[in-house]
């Protein structure tokens, strides 16, 4: 029992280690000089994000709920085949053919 907690907190120690390593300090982040070409760029993100979460809502379930829980709750594949109740190899095979329509999706 105490070797399965052990590992249960190291795996959960690792886990924050990667968190922390995407994150970036607010001190290293240089400010805008101009503010104007901000709103410009807020305006096309916004329109971009549309029409990736228009190509998204197009995918079959299956490859949406897979790649949403690995993308969006950055879940490892053994996880999201438990969510899904499916294999690893299957999670693996709908996220990728998920990422590959939105590529060509979004190349239209």
């Amino acid at each position: 029992m105490k070797a399965y907690l052990l590992a249960i907190a190291r795996n959960l120690y690792r886990d924050a280690l990667r968190r922390q390593s995407r994150l970036t300090q607010t001190g290293e982040v240089p400010e805008r000089a101009d503010r104007a070409p901000l709103q410009d760029r807020t305006v096309e993100d916004r329109q971009a994000l549309s029409g990736v979460l228009k190509v998204i809502q197009k995918l079959l379930e299956p490859q949406r709920e897979a790649l949403v829980l690995s993308v969006d709750e950055d879940l490892r594949y053994e996880q999201i085949a438990a969510i899904l109740g499916c294999s690893v190899a299957a999670v693996k095979v709908r996220i990728h053919r998920a990422r590959l329509q939105l590529r060509s999706e979004l190349e239209k």
